[in-house]
């Protein structure tokens, strides 16, 4: 593997983890609330007191649109969260209770939450975060701490009111900051009845959750379309994956394999897989492995949201142990003998060099432009994947693709690209060389896979590769593939920052002085990755500088 396919695949690990990372950190902090010390100097609550603070005033009320609300709570980010603290304790009774209950979620030991929370009962027997934190910060049962969890939601539910948890505010509870303590209550409940092993009353809890808190503010959505998924409903666990379409969750990924085998079987859940694999292939280990304890926490939230439910379906969990594979040894071999010379041929050859000048295929072996079919055939063929890497065979969808490349075959673009998608790392693809191969052809496919969102960050970047490498041996081709890079910058914020980082690089390497302005811009607005820039200081240097070359 040559210097620059390390880095990248280094870059594609960094990646999953930061987002990852990202999508866990909400559900690691509203577990967190109620389960620890917590650092005092973090004060986590301290937004929802200047919300709180704006409520007591009327700011919320009434606001014609989003932008006079924003206007009205802009007089309330001057002031400290001291202030409001204050505020509230002066009031007295359920408003100083709420204080209180702040005091204890944010509190440093649970000696002192449970302190905080235990006064806060003295001036509001109903305070439902205070209610909450005792019935997890007391050394009790399941049993009984799931009791006093319910006891709090009830409480929550009583002060919000019948009408609006059944009413027409039903599906905006979630933005309301005087609901927030029920639905943290409720959520607690809804973790409690699943330690408990009562599943089918978690379930109840947390359809109805993700209902009222359709933004799912404390992360349940994993967990409750494992649930979904346990019990084989699979319509619903799809509705809950579109809600979420944006996620890109393990759970999720996981999750649509096991929905789509229940619903067609291993053809039907053959991309599904694929796709999971790239975002989490030690999730099968962990699955198969009693003795597995996996550290990584993407591994656990995925094992703790689904395990049970891939087990429960005896015959998909056989399937995936058994590699998830889609044909008998009898279809591979009749996909094998049904080529025909000299595409056959590919299939003696076995694995190819990654480094170094290729085979001259046209040459040595007579291809011409009418085998152009067949070789798309072998390298759309899930049947080669699922050859052991032993067996010479298994190699040939890789040789297809270099041949195809020599061919300069246009035709084949489309399901070059969709392979190189599938197969991300496939070290002897060298999807960029086979584009280079076929020219000017290939633009227009790889520039609209960047403009498309990318199921994950990484696979914009053989794209980006592949149109650098064109322009460099088509110079005819230079100023048509960096206007067009430049254009998506054009929408810069509404790109990721890691496109927006591999374009600015490309245009960078390629030194098209025309789009230094808007490279800066760019820089300017902190609107890309700097991490997936081969040279940083250099591409600033290069952006902000007056000078031409």
């Amino acid at each position: 593997m040559s210097h620059k396919q390390h880095k990248q695949k280094e870059r594609e690990k960094r990646l999953r983890k930061e987002r990852n990372l990202r999508r866990n950190e909400p559900t690691r902090a509203a577990q967190a609330s109620a389960e620890g010390p917590r650092d005092p100097s973090l004060h986590r609550m301290d937004p929802e007191r200047a919300l709180r603070a704006a409520l007591r005033a009327g700011a919320l009320e009434g606001a014609r649109d989003v932008g006079e609300l924003q206007q009205r709570l802009a007089a309330f980010r001057g002031r400290s969260a001291a202030e409001f603290a204050r505020e509230a304790l002066a009031l007295g009774g359920a408003e100083a209770a709420q204080e209180l209950a702040y005091q204890a979620l944010d509190a440093s030991s649970m000696p002192r939450a449970l302190a905080l929370a235990a006064k806060a009962l003295e001036l509001d027997p109903q305070c439902c975060d205070a209610l909450t934190q005792l019935a997890l910060g007391r050394d009790t049962d399941g049993a009984q701490r799931t009791a006093a969890l319910e006891h709090a939601v009830r409480c929550g539910a009583e002060r919000l009111g019948e009408e609006r948890l059944r009413g027409d505010e039903r599906e905006r509870i979630g933005a309301l900051v005087e609901a927030r303590p029920y639905l943290r209550a409720r959520a607690q409940l809804y973790r409690s009845l699943l330690r408990t092993d009562r599943r089918d009353l978690a379930l109840e809890h947390g359809r109805e959750l993700l209902e009222l808190d359709r933004g799912d503010r404390h992360g349940l959505r994993g967990s409750v379309l494992g649930l979904l998924l346990e019990r084989g409903l699979v319509d619903e666990a799809r509705a809950l994956r579109e809600q979420f379409a944006d996620d890109g969750a393990p759970s999720f990924e996981w999750g649509e394999v096991l929905e789509e085998f229940l619903r067609g079987g291993p053809r039907a859940a053959a991309d599904a897989l694929a796709r999971a694999r790239r975002v989490l292939p030690e999730f099968e280990s962990v699955l198969f492995d009693d003795d597995a304890l996996p550290s990584d926490p993407d591994v656990q939230e995925a094992f703790h949201d689904l395990g049970r439910a891939w087990i429960t379906h005896g015959r998909a969990f056989d399937w995936l142990h058994k590699g998830g594979v889609l044909s008998t040894s009898a279809e591979r071999e009749a996909l094998c003998a049904s080529f025909a010379p000299p595409v056959a041929t590919l299939l003696t050859l076995g694995e190819p060099v990654s480094g170094g000048p290729w085979p001259d295929y046209v040459a040595e072996h007579g291809f011409q432009s009418e085998h152009v079919p067949e070789l798309v055939r072998a390298l759309g063929a899930r049947e080669f994947d699922e050859l052991d890497p032993s067996d010479v065979r298994f190699w040939t969808p890789i040789h297809a693709a270099r041949v195809l490349g020599q061919l300069r075959a246009a035709a084949a673009i489309a399901p070059l690209i969709e392979f190189a998608r599938t197969h991300p790392e496939d070290d002897h693809l060298m999807l960029p060389i086979v584009m280079e191969s076929i020219g000017p052809a290939a633009i227009d496919a790889l520039l609209a896979t960047l403009r498309r969102p990318a199921l994950h960050e990484w696979e914009h970047m053989t794209p980006i590769v592949a149109l650098d490498r064109i322009a460099r041996a088509h110079p005819a081709e230079y100023g048509r593939i960096t206007s067009a890079l430049a254009a998506l910058l054009l929408d810069y914020e509404q790109r990721s920052s890691q496109l927006n980082a591999l374009v600015c690089d490309a245009l960078f390497a390629l030194d098209a002085d025309t789009y230094r302005p808007l490279v800066a811009n760019v820089v300017h607005q902190g609107a890309y990755d700097a991490e997936l820039v081969e040279d940083g200081a250099a591409l600033v240097r290069w952006a902000t500088s007056d000078s031409q070359t």
